[in-house]
């Protein structure tokens, strides 16, 4: 049952669990607490600990190694829609999770708390710093979209500071350009805010026949965002340069898929001019490039289209 923002308890830790898809016999999910209550911020370093404990297994339906705890070491499942972490909130955190679920005409059990909160329920050491909302199914990304949107325009949440950049896969200059129109992360008065919009609700088998055909360092511009407020966040690019392609595969003019399940590539708007490093895949017929592949790097080329802002009026 575990899925995207649900948190494991096994021997020695508590995992942040990652995804829809999960495979019969482990469950993909990261290493983020211990039990004297210090957070592992860091991507790379939950995935050096995840290593060293032996946590980390091919995945043959993603192609590539995962994070990943055995079910049956599993003693205990946290559910981010469970009524009782609510109860652990600050003052500030409930306000604000009231306010979404007012504005967004959301009902606020539909809203699941995940991260320090969520784990605050098993070890009461942990001091949440910040709010992780989580919201499952499709049909509401848009309504946060456009409350979110409002907070915005209007005040009440202001874009989240450097302070909150953590570093790999993107640049802090990049990041804090893209933060400035990212509404689903931002600032409450001096509450850190996130939420993520899962495109699931229970575990999921998988869907894809995946190839990895090559690493390539290409120049892309945004042409539609298909799903740029749900997980997994995913536009249509087009290549305006090619700098590094061994087999050839991949031509200027040629549309590509473009897709992460992390919140710094959410939000993204067309227009906008990428250079990636990354791992381009072959998946059901379609070419993707994975931004979520070990080794990726994305920055904002300087030079934008016309019709690119930031702050969302085109």
């Amino acid at each position: 049952m575990p899925i995207e923002g649900f948190i494991v308890e096994a021997p020695g830790m508590l995992w942040i669990v990652k995804g829809c898809y999960q495979p019969q016999h482990y469950v993909i999910a990261l290493p983020r607490y211990s039990y004297v209550g210090s957070k592992i911020p860091y991507l790379d370093i939950s995935l050096a600990i995840a290593a060293d404990m032996g946590c980390i297994t091919y995945d043959e339906c993603l192609k590539r190694g995962v994070p990943a705890v055995a079910r049956s070491y599993v003693s205990r499942v946290l559910d981010p829609r469970d009524r009782f972490v609510k109860r652990v909130l600050s003052d500030r955190a409930r306000e604000f999770l009231e306010l979404v679920s007012i504005e967004a005409g959301v009902d606020v059990d539909a809203i699941g708390v995940t991260g320090s909160f969520l784990a605050k329920t098993v070890i009461s050491a942990i001091e949440p710093r910040d709010l992780d909302l989580i919201v499952y199914g499709r049909g509401v990304s848009d309504r946060l979209y456009h409350a979110l949107r409002r907070l915005r325009l209007s005040g009440v949440t202001k874009p989240v500071s450097a302070r909150y950049f953590k570093p790999g896969s993107i640049s802090l200059d990049s990041w804090l350009r893209l933060s400035e129109s990212r509404v689903f992360e931002g600032m409450y008065r001096d509450l850190h805010y996130s939420i993520r919009a899962v495109g699931c609700v229970d575990e999921e088998p998988c869907r894809s026949d995946i190839e990895v055909v090559e690493r390539v360092e290409l120049v892309v511009q945004v042409v539609e965002a298909l799903s740029p407020y749900t997980m997994p966040y995913t536009y249509r690019v087009r290549v305006v340069d090619v700098l590094h392609d061994p087999r050839e595969v991949v031509h200027k003019g040629m549309d590509l898929y473009m897709r992460s399940s992390r919140m710094r590539f959410s939000e993204i708007p067309t227009g906008l001019r990428l250079h990636v490093w990354t791992v381009l895949t072959l998946e059901d017929g379609r070419k993707v490039l994975d931004l979520d592949r070990p080794r990726t790097r994305v920055e904002l080329v300087n030079t934008f289209a016309r019709d690119v802002d930031l702050h969302g009026e085109r």
